[in-house]
């Protein structure tokens, strides 16, 4: 990784401030935790409509992008929201074996989700010392998401 940046000429970097490296941490921590969940609710709902519900991420990183001031908030954009809110409400009224636990457990996978991608933005596009290449982030973050 350190000889691919290197040859196009940036730097690589393994570290950057303190809040960079704690969200980067924390980028790894709810991969991990997404990870897990996803494989949990695998034992309690059926893979179609797990699928489904995991469809729901994209609600999730616009609202997080709303509150992080990365998105604005646009009337296209929240009619979007509630046409996929929704179609996840349709499908989830027509699943024979529904299992809350398992539910609130593919939905707490897809906020993971959605907060990792939202805080990934965040760090890839910094400024100064509050940013790292996509590289670095990967480096920091694969040991964090292990763990």
């Amino acid at each position: 990784a350190e000889a691919w940046v290197r040859l196009r000429g940036g730097t690589f970097r393994t570290t950057g401030s303190g809040r960079v490296v704690c969200w980067t941490v924390l980028v790894g921590v709810m991969t991990g935790i997404d990870v897990s969940l996803s494989n949990l609710s695998y034992l309690r709902v059926s893979i179609p409509f797990m699928e489904m519900v995991k469809s729901s991420s994209p609600i999730f990183v616009l609202l997080l992008s709303f509150a992080a001031r990365i998105e604005k908030p646009t009337l296209p954009l929240i009619a979007a929201m509630f046409l996929m809110s929704c179609g996840l409400a349709m499908s989830v009224e027509g699943e024979l074996a529904f299992d809350g636990l398992g539910f609130a457990m593919c939905l707490g996978a897809g906020v993971m989700a959605a907060a990792r991608i939202v805080l990934s933005h965040i760090v890839l596009h910094g400024e100064g010392e509050d940013r790292l290449d996509p590289i670095s982030l990967l480096y920091i973050v694969a040991p964090a998401s292990a763990a």
